[in-house]
């Protein structure tokens, strides 16, 4: 269904697409069918979520938004989302994902809710 709803999408928009699933076998298939340099919204910190996503990132040549939590849930500090964003973007180029294909996403929270 997905290869489907992406070759429908990319048909009607001339842009690259973003895609976003939490299951791999659906976001791999996404990724075939998407045309160009697809964005893989996204990767976190968690173990299970870089050993899934980023292979297929790197398979597909795609680009990636990394978010700055981990396997705790949202970090609290800038301290530890840096360090989470690090893991992300050394995670990455251990695969041979250029930096430049790595957007880091701060999940800056706003006041009233943290």
């Amino acid at each position: 269904m997905v290869k489907k709803l992406v070759e429908m999408v990319a048909a009607a928009v001339d842009v690259p697409l973003c895609l976003d699933s939490a299951n791999p076998q659906v976001l791999a298939a996404g990724l075939a069918a998407a045309p160009g340099k697809p964005l893989v919204n996204s990767v976190s910190g968690e173990e299970k979520k870089l050993e899934m996503v980023l292979p297929l990132v790197k398979e597909r040549g795609a680009a990636v938004i990394g978010l700055t939590m981990d396997d705790t849930g949202i970090t609290k500090t800038a301290e530890e989302r840096l360090a989470v964003a690090e893991k992300i973007m050394e995670r990455a180029a251990r695969l041979g994902i250029p930096a430049g294909d790595v957007i880091i996403d701060p999940l800056v929270l706003t006041v009233g809710s943290g």
